[in-house]
């Protein structure tokens, strides 16, 4: 497995991790009807999320 490989294999599973909190959570609130659990999901995990792309964006590139 190349070390690209193993990139896209972290952040696939930091995604679907992410994914399945953010169900857990919003899916109670869904059912009530509640909008504002969405919202400050979303406000909580953008920052993280914009980290890890700025990590892998700032990597250089592999030349082939």
């Amino acid at each position: 497995m190349t070390r690209q490989q193993e990139k896209l294999l972290v952040a696939a599973l930091c995604g679907i991790a992410i994914t399945a909190a953010a169900a857990l959570v919003v899916q109670p609130a869904m059912a009530t009807g509640d909008q504002s659990a969405r919202t400050s999901l979303v406000t909580h995990f953008a920052p993280v999320a914009q980290a890890f792309v700025d990590a892998q964006t700032a990597l250089p590139a592999k030349q082939h």
